[in-house]
C-alpha cells in the first residue's frame, strides 16, 4: 500500500500557525522522499516551518551502490518471505 499525504498550503502557515512558510517549493501530494513542510520548535523555543522527508532511511542518505530494500509498499502477508531489491543509481 502506498503512503502519501496532502501537504499544507503556503497561506496556512502564517494565518493559522503564525510562522513564515519554508522558502523552498513543495508538491501538493507528498510521497516518500518528497520534501514537505513541517512545523517544529526552533532553538529558541519558537515555532518554525521547514521542509522534511519521510521514510525509513531517506534515499539521499543511502550511499551509491548500496541495495535499497523498500519497506513502504511491503504487504504484511508476505513481508517475511519476499525481498524486493533495487540498485540505487547515482
Amino acid at each position: 500500500m502506498c503512503t502519501n499525504y496532502a501537504a499544507t498550503r503556503r497561506r496556512v502557515f502564517e494565518k493559522y500557525y503564525g510562522v513564515e512558510p519554508p522558502a523552498d517549493e513543495w508538491r501538493d501530494d507528498v510521497y516518500k522522499d518528497y520534501g514537505a513542510p513541517i512545523l517544529r520548535r526552533g532553538e529558541e523555543g519558537d515555532r518554525r516551518a521547514d521542509l522534511a522527508t519521510f521514510g525509513m532511511v531517506p534515499r539521499k542518505h543511502i550511499p551509491v551502490g548500496v541495495k535499497v530494500f523498500d519497506t513502504m509498499n511491503a504487504r504484511s502477508e508476505t513481508v517475511g518471505e519476499k525481498r524486493r531489491t533495487k540498485q540505487r543509481k547515482s
